[in-house]
Protein backbone atom coordinates (compact mmCIF):
# COMPACT_ATOMS: atom_id res chain seq x y z
CA UNK A 1 0.00 0.00 0.00
CA UNK A 2 1.33 3.39 -0.89
CA UNK A 3 1.51 6.16 1.23
CA UNK A 4 0.97 9.82 -0.27
CA UNK A 5 3.72 12.29 1.86
CA UNK A 6 1.61 15.47 2.17
CA UNK A 7 4.77 18.66 1.90
CA UNK A 8 4.17 21.86 2.29
CA UNK A 9 5.73 24.30 0.09
CA UNK A 10 9.09 26.36 1.28
CA UNK A 11 7.32 29.60 0.20
CA UNK A 12 4.33 28.89 2.72
CA UNK A 13 7.07 30.02 5.52
CA UNK A 14 7.59 33.08 3.52
CA UNK A 15 3.93 34.42 3.57
CA UNK A 16 4.08 35.24 7.93
CA UNK A 17 7.30 37.66 6.84
CA UNK A 18 5.61 39.16 4.21
CA UNK A 19 2.73 40.08 6.05
CA UNK A 20 4.43 41.32 9.06
CA UNK A 21 6.55 43.52 6.02
CA UNK A 22 3.45 44.98 4.74
CA UNK A 23 1.55 45.72 8.05
CA UNK A 24 4.73 47.97 9.06
CA UNK A 25 5.05 49.40 5.90
CA UNK A 26 1.52 50.13 6.38
CA UNK A 27 1.84 51.28 9.88
CA UNK A 28 4.49 53.87 8.75
CA UNK A 29 2.85 54.71 6.34
CA UNK A 30 -0.58 55.80 8.34
CA UNK A 31 1.78 57.45 11.10
CA UNK A 32 3.25 59.38 8.18
CA UNK A 33 -0.22 60.74 7.13
CA UNK A 34 -1.12 61.72 11.08
CA UNK A 35 1.98 64.40 10.56
CA UNK A 36 -0.07 66.30 7.56
CA UNK A 37 -3.75 65.58 9.17
CA UNK A 38 -2.09 67.54 12.36
CA UNK A 39 -1.10 70.10 10.81
CA UNK A 40 -4.22 71.17 9.06
CA UNK A 41 -5.59 70.56 12.71
CA UNK A 42 -3.80 72.73 14.41
CA UNK A 43 -4.56 75.71 11.97
CA UNK A 44 -8.09 74.75 11.57
CA UNK A 45 -8.52 74.89 15.32
CA UNK A 46 -6.56 77.41 16.97
CA UNK A 47 -7.92 80.58 18.70
CA UNK A 48 -11.46 78.81 17.54
CA UNK A 49 -12.98 77.96 21.32
CA UNK A 50 -16.16 79.02 21.82
CA UNK A 51 -16.06 80.84 18.19
CA UNK A 52 -18.58 79.59 15.40
CA UNK A 53 -16.71 78.34 12.51
CA UNK A 54 -18.72 77.59 9.14
CA UNK A 55 -17.30 76.59 6.08
CA UNK A 56 -20.43 76.60 3.43
CA UNK A 57 -22.72 74.21 4.98
CA UNK A 58 -20.55 72.32 7.81
CA UNK A 59 -20.08 74.07 11.11
CA UNK A 60 -18.18 73.17 13.64
CA UNK A 61 -17.66 74.84 17.75
CA UNK A 62 -15.44 73.38 20.17
CA UNK A 63 -16.57 74.68 24.01
CA UNK A 64 -14.14 74.57 26.68
CA UNK A 65 -16.90 73.57 29.23
CA UNK A 66 -19.27 70.86 29.57
CA UNK A 67 -20.85 69.74 32.64
CA UNK A 68 -21.00 66.16 32.24
CA UNK A 69 -17.64 64.71 32.97
CA UNK A 70 -17.66 61.44 30.93
CA UNK A 71 -17.64 60.48 27.38
CA UNK A 72 -20.52 61.06 25.30
CA UNK A 73 -21.93 61.23 22.03
CA UNK A 74 -25.43 62.81 21.16
CA UNK A 75 -27.42 64.89 19.06
CA UNK A 76 -26.62 68.78 19.02
CA UNK A 77 -28.45 71.57 17.58
CA UNK A 78 -26.68 75.49 16.97
CA UNK A 79 -28.52 78.87 17.05
CA UNK A 80 -26.67 82.17 16.20
CA UNK A 81 -28.66 84.89 18.09
CA UNK A 82 -26.17 87.50 16.11
CA UNK A 83 -25.92 88.45 12.38
CA UNK A 84 -25.32 86.56 10.30
CA UNK A 85 -28.29 84.11 11.43
CA UNK A 86 -26.76 80.46 11.28
CA UNK A 87 -29.15 77.58 12.48
CA UNK A 88 -27.88 73.69 12.83
CA UNK A 89 -28.22 70.15 13.51
CA UNK A 90 -25.28 68.28 13.98
CA UNK A 91 -23.41 65.55 16.50
CA UNK A 92 -21.78 66.90 19.79
CA UNK A 93 -18.99 64.70 21.37
CA UNK A 94 -18.11 65.45 25.12
CA UNK A 95 -14.87 64.36 26.96
CA UNK A 96 -14.04 65.91 30.34
CA UNK A 97 -14.97 69.10 29.86
CA UNK A 98 -14.44 69.43 26.68
CA UNK A 99 -17.08 69.22 23.63
CA UNK A 100 -16.97 69.44 20.36
CA UNK A 101 -19.97 69.92 17.79
CA UNK A 102 -19.78 69.43 13.94
CA UNK A 103 -22.77 69.70 11.94
CA UNK A 104 -24.62 71.17 8.86
CA UNK A 105 -25.91 74.39 8.82
CA UNK A 106 -27.96 76.87 6.79
CA UNK A 107 -28.04 80.92 6.97
CA UNK A 108 -31.74 82.12 7.99
CA UNK A 109 -32.91 85.55 6.02
CA UNK A 110 -34.07 88.12 8.33
CA UNK A 111 -35.18 91.74 7.59
CA UNK A 112 -34.21 92.99 11.24
CA UNK A 113 -32.17 92.32 14.07
CA UNK A 114 -35.27 91.65 16.31
CA UNK A 115 -37.00 89.62 13.93
CA UNK A 116 -33.48 87.92 13.84
CA UNK A 117 -33.18 87.60 17.51
CA UNK A 118 -37.35 86.60 18.31
CA UNK A 119 -36.59 83.60 15.91
CA UNK A 120 -33.08 82.37 17.38
CA UNK A 121 -34.83 82.55 20.87
CA UNK A 122 -38.13 80.64 19.45
CA UNK A 123 -40.15 83.73 20.40
CA UNK A 124 -42.69 85.56 18.35
CA UNK A 125 -44.70 88.41 18.40
CA UNK A 126 -48.09 88.48 20.03
CA UNK A 127 -51.36 89.67 18.86
CA UNK A 128 -52.57 90.06 22.52
CA UNK A 129 -51.39 92.77 25.10
CA UNK A 130 -50.27 90.67 28.47
CA UNK A 131 -53.52 91.83 30.04
CA UNK A 132 -56.00 90.49 27.19
CA UNK A 133 -54.12 86.99 27.78
CA UNK A 134 -54.59 87.85 31.24
CA UNK A 135 -58.23 88.47 31.17
CA UNK A 136 -58.92 85.62 28.74
CA UNK A 137 -56.98 82.93 30.85
CA UNK A 138 -59.02 84.41 33.63
CA UNK A 139 -62.40 83.51 32.16
CA UNK A 140 -61.31 80.49 31.15
CA UNK A 141 -60.58 79.20 34.83
CA UNK A 142 -63.83 80.85 35.99
CA UNK A 143 -66.06 78.86 33.71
Amino acid sequence: MATHRFSIPKTFYYWPLIGLWLSTVALAVSFYALIPISIFAYFTFRNTLNILQVVGPIYWISRDYDNIQKFRIGSGFMHTISDPWFKGKGVQISLWKRSFQVGICQEQKYHNDLEGSLAAIQGRFLDLTPRQIREQSESIRNK
